[in-house]
């Protein structure tokens, strides 16, 4: 029979969880929290078929990006989304 679940999101990721406690958790490392300065968040950051996929890489580097959690990178520029 069917019922209901309560789930923490994060609020930068799809990511979800069962407790309050492993999703701040999450947060702190999340890919796409913009105080990570990670590639996810980053202008520079060129996407393949704007997917995780194999073959996404940063523009001034050259790196391959989705390989490991890069933080506080140097080169990181903010995106700024436009409120069409």
């Amino acid at each position: 029979m069917p019922h209901k679940v309560e789930r923490w999101n994060c609020d930068y990721c799809k990511k979800h969880y069962a407790h309050k406690g492993s999703v701040t958790q999450h947060e702190k490392k999340c890919f796409y929290n913009p105080a990570n300065k990670s590639c996810a968040s980053c202008i520079h950051a060129m996407f393949s078929n704007y997917t995780k996929a194999p073959g996404s890489m940063c523009e001034i580097t050259g790196t391959a990006i989705f390989q490991e959690l890069i933080v506080n990178c140097p080169h990181w520029k903010e995106i700024k989304w436009s409120e069409d």
